[in-house]
């Protein structure tokens, strides 16, 4: 009887397999696993082994990072007129509080697109300098209700104080900070990062979309606003000391601003 030839089987370790998970278009794995997954590592192109899949996953992180940064200033950028409709509101109107809703909730959309932010520190600082930098604000009011120009876009401003609800117009005003630091102390912060100057970048972005309201006190205080945001945001790493700082300056002008102008100039 003939022995049968038992022929051992040799299956490929799959570890040693270089292979490309994906020969297909670059948007299929875009569509199918999302931008997101593919950062995080959690995608099969992430997992995969060999020289060419990591060529492909640096290629689909490069397009991903890029179109995170498009999608993030398109966002930034669509918020200008929102911002420009809800200071323009009629003082005291349900137009006024629905328009600030919406743009907080613009701005926190936004700041989503660039992920979870980092928390930080430096909370009391941060509520120190909000309140020294409102009371320098505080004194130079008391030099612009001199100038009637400067003081009837300032009464612009405040007549949302004086005309509305206070403890309505305080939390609205709260909510708009924390949503604009999110957005220009966060994602759009980090993209910043990667040139010389973030403070002065992120700043200058903050600076532009505020003029869009066509006051040009508010474009002039978006100035030291934003610079003091950023170098809070660049010390602590995080954006809770900007958002600290960007609530207890406003909260102090909502309080300062209508005091000092409502006085009669000498």
């Amino acid at each position: 009887m003939r022995q049968a030839c038992h022929v051992p089987l040799h299956r490929e370790d799959p570890s040693r397999i270089e292979r490309t998970p994906y020969p297909a278009p670059i948007w299929g794995p875009l569509n199918r696993y999302g931008v997101l997954s593919i950062w995080a590592g959690r995608s099969p192109i992430a997992r995969g082994g060999g020289r060419h899949a990591n060529m492909e996953r640096m290629r689909l992180e490069l397009l991903g990072s890029r179109g995170r940064a498009a999608a993030l200033v398109t966002a930034v950028a669509a918020g200008a007129p929102l911002l420009r409709r809800a200071i323009r509101s009629p003082a005291g109107s349900p137009e006024f509080r629905s328009r600030t809703v919406g743009l907080a909730a613009w701005w926190a959309g936004c700041a989503a697109i660039g992920g979870r932010p980092r928390a930080g520190g430096g909370v009391l600082p941060a509520a120190v300098t909000g309140a020294a930098t409102a009371g320098v604000f505080g004194a130079g009011a008391l030099l612009t209700r001199r100038i009637p120009p400067l003081r009837d876009q300032v009464a612009a401003v405040t007549a949302h104080a004086s005309k509305g609800n206070l403890p309505t117009v305080a939390a609205l005003t709260a909510l708009t900070g924390v949503g604009e630091e999110l957005v220009f102390r966060g994602p759009l912060f980090d993209l910043a990062e990667d040139g010389p100057a973030p403070v002065v970048v992120s700043t200058g972005v903050y600076l532009a979309i505020t003029l869009a309201t066509g006051n040009p006190m508010l474009a002039f205080a978006a100035i030291p606003v934003g610079i003091l945001a950023g170098a809070l945001r660049a010390q602590t790493g995080g954006v809770v000391a900007p958002c600290v700082f960007h609530v207890t300056w406003s909260l102090a002008m909502l309080v300062l601003l209508p005091a000092t102008h409502d006085a009669s100039p000498v």
